[in-house]
């Protein structure tokens, strides 16, 4: 339908328009606001439903963080109490209820002051009054006891307030367990106050028994130390907590332990009751023992110094609320380490100042034993300078023999001083090999006849029935009997007896020195084979080596040294040698050669006059040159050598070199003869037999010439 334009329209039909459209217009504007209206009721169904949601949402976050509370509050590890202000329990958390022991029905309504030991409970209930009364936060420790004893705890008690806001009339207890806390609060006190004693003094038994005493009853109820020393095993100290078994801890104080080569700390629970049984070893009452003890564990902890265990601390628990843990292992192995220092340290301290005694006794005996025969060599050098008148010079020889006294003392001195270092420093040189035992007796009789016969004493050598022959070095055996002999006619008195013998006994050669003297006391026995210690009868007749010495030798051989005695009946010295083998049966025809290699003339003759009236045929040359060229075109190869190492042209270390390049005088003894102090380290790195230090002694010249090659005769003279 095509609408008519206005302009041609009359006036009746604009105004039948208009009103037309006056009628439309009202019914749009209903339509409208009922539209308005629609819609926003829909919005506010959607806002509803939107709360809706976010209120159900909340909801569920409240319900399940208070089931969260509730699960954090009933199953805390700390108890958890609210009280009121009249200090009763109006509720708990199954905590609490559970370590308490009870039901949390049966806990309601009591005073919380019942639940701690009674020494705490008066403390409790004033601090749960104090919390309400004062709106306060507070906290104290108290022990609650349980069915595994009495349990340190830290109480915080915070006040709540009423409903109406209010003063408040009830509080909230929370209750941590600080055993723990408590426990290394202790071992770090122990720690501390053992390392305190531990450092306080060198009397190692005095302070480990003070720190075992500590540990009783706070760390242990059983505590034991053992200390280590030259293989052998020593309980120092035992201390036991009151109610432990009486006999238990008697037994544990006079038994030791076998050393062990334990390197690692054990601690043992079930097993603890029969690891009682390593501490108290076989008995018939040992088992009742480890019964009445009732250990529920047990450490063994070795005190370790070095790579060496120098002792074993032990500690026993008997209650079952006390077990070790591996925490105490820590502590304990800490406490044993500390301990095994201070053992070192105690050591070291006593071995510096035996180093500095020594010291002070060889400085001792420098001083005065040295400077007697020095002054007494030198006056007598002294006079024989001063050109006497012709008839006073049949003097000389008196001084002169003075002069040789003199020197041989000095040097008996010096060869002490130098044996007891070697002995020290474990470099004794000794030359084993097979010897008729009546031989060395023989000689070191004859060697001490002179001294015998001036104090009127008998010195016999007791008849031996069958050769016995032994494995030694035979010139140091016999500076054991002279040593042995000389004590024994010191002791003996004037027109006294001296016998010298030897037995076989359980497989060995023990030689005996008896003499008749009034007898040594036991007292003193223990202590003389020590450095520089002397019997009070002879403190002024001799330097204290000779025993020290003596045991030095015998030990390096295999034997055994020892003294007997009884007051009035004498003393008997004994030490033992291994048997040996008597040698094959052979024919000399001819006696043996040696070969003295030596630059000095005086020496050189004087050695081979010694040796030619021992029965040996004798060469000599003044250095390696000569000795070289002798034995190219000798008709008899010398049996042994006799060499000086310092030779002018060529010494004797280039000799042996030379000598040795042809293998066939490799199996020749050789002799080393020198003044040097190291003479014998040297004389073994180039091969010799034996090494003799100048000045020379006779007695040892022959010995170490027979020990190698028998000669005819072997008269001392």
């Amino acid at each position: 339908m095509t609408t008519p334009k206005i302009d041609d329209m009359s006036r009746e039909e604009l105004l039948a328009l208009a009103a037309d459209l006056l009628t439309r217009a009202d019914g749009d504007g209903r339509h409208l606001e009922e539209d308005r209206a629609a819609h926003d009721l829909r919005m506010h169904q959607r806002e509803l439903e939107r709360r809706l949601t976010d209120l159900q949402d909340t909801f569920l976050r409240v319900d399940a963080a208070r089931r969260h509370y509730e699960e954090l509050y009933e199953y805390s590890p700390a108890l958890r109490f609210t009280v009121d202000e009249g200090g009763r329990i109006e509720d708990l958390n199954l905590t609490a209820a559970s370590l308490l022991g009870a039901d949390r029905v049966d806990l309601i309504g009591k005073r919380v002051g019942t639940l701690c030991v009674a020494a705490d409970r008066l403390r409790l209930e004033r601090e749960v009054q104090r919390c309400i009364r004062d709106d306060v936060r507070v906290s104290c420790d108290v022990r609650l006891p349980t069915p595994l004893g009495d349990v340190p705890y830290h109480l915080i008690g915070v006040p709540l307030l009423s409903r109406d806001g209010g003063r408040p009339v009830r509080c909230k207890l929370g209750l941590v367990d600080v055993s723990s806390l408590k426990r290394s609060e202790e071992r770090l006190r122990l720690l501390a106050d053992a390392s305190v004693v531990l450092g306080s003094s060198f009397e190692i038994d005095r302070t480990l028994a003070t720190v075992v005493r500590s540990l009783t009853p706070a760390f242990a109820d059983v505590a034991f130390v053992d200390l280590v020393d030259g293989g052998t095993v020593r309980r120092v100290e035992v201390s036991a907590s009151p109610g432990t078994s009486p006999a238990f801890v008697e037994r544990l104080r006079s038994s030791t332990m076998a050393p062990t080569d334990m390197s690692e700390p054990l601690l043992l629970t079930g097993a603890a009751p029969a690891a009682l049984a390593m501490v108290l070893g076989e008995g018939a009452d040992c088992a009742r023992l480890i019964e009445e003890a009732r250990a529920t564990s047990i450490m063994f902890v070795p005190m370790r110094i070095r790579d060496r265990a120098v002792g074993l601390l032990g500690l026993v628990s008997c209650r079952p609320a006390s077990r070790y843990t591996a925490g105490d292992l820590t502590f304990a192995t800490d406490l044993a380490m500390r301990a095994a220092m201070a053992v070192d340290n105690a050591r070291l301290y006593r071995r510096a100042n035996q180093a500095l005694q020594a010291r002070q006794d060889i400085l001792s005996v420098v001083s005065h034993d040295l400077k007697t025969p020095l002054s007494s060599l030198l006056i007598s050098a002294r006079m024989m300078a001063g050109r006497p008148p012709a008839a006073e010079r049949r003097k000389a020889r008196t001084h002169l023999e003075r002069i040789n006294q003199s020197a041989a003392q000095m040097q008996r001195i010096i060869d002490d001083l130098l044996d007891a270092a070697s002995i020290d420093a474990g470099r004794l040189s000794i030359d084993r090999r097979d010897h008729e035992a009546g031989r060395l007796i023989r000689e070191a009789v004859a060697l001490l006849q002179p001294l015998a016969m001036e104090k009127s004493i008998r010195l016999e050598a007791e008849p031996l029935g069958e050769a016995m022959w032994v494995v030694c070095d035979a010139a140091r055996v016999v500076q054991v009997l002279t040593n042995l002999i000389g004590n024994a006619i010191k002791f003996a008195p004037e027109s006294g007896t001296v016998t010298v013998g030897v037995a076989l006994e359980a497989g060995f050669a023990r030689f005996r020195v008896h003499d008749d003297g009034p007898g040594i006391p036991k007292s003193v026995m223990r202590k003389l084979f020590e450095r520089f210690v002397q019997a009070k009868e002879t403190k002024h007749r001799g330097r204290g080596l000779g025993l020290y010495i003596s045991k030095g030798i015998i030990d390096a051989q295999g034997g055994t040294i020892w003294l007997e005695s009884e007051p009035g009946l004498g003393t008997a010295a004994y030490f033992t040698l291994p048997l040996g083998q008597p040698p094959a049966e052979s024919v000399r025809e001819a006696p043996p050669v040696v070969l003295i290699v030596e630059d000095d003339a005086v020496l050189r003759d004087s050695l081979r006059d010694v040796l030619l009236s021992h029965a040996y045929a004798v060469a000599v040359a003044s250095n390696g040159r000569e000795a070289l060229d002798y034995l190219s075109r000798c008709a008899r190869r010398p049996t042994l050598l006799v060499l000086d190492l310092n030779l002018p042209e060529m010494d004797g270390r280039e000799f042996l070199r030379e000598l040795r390049r042809d293998a066939s005088w490799l199996q020749v003894p050789v002799i080393v003869v020198s003044g040097a102090e190291n003479a014998d380290d040297e004389a073994l790195a180039l091969g010799a037999s034996a090494c003799l230090h100048k000045p020379i002694e006779i007695p040892a010249l022959v010995a170490a010439l027979a020990c190698r090659v028998p000669a005819r005769s072997l008269a001392v003279h």
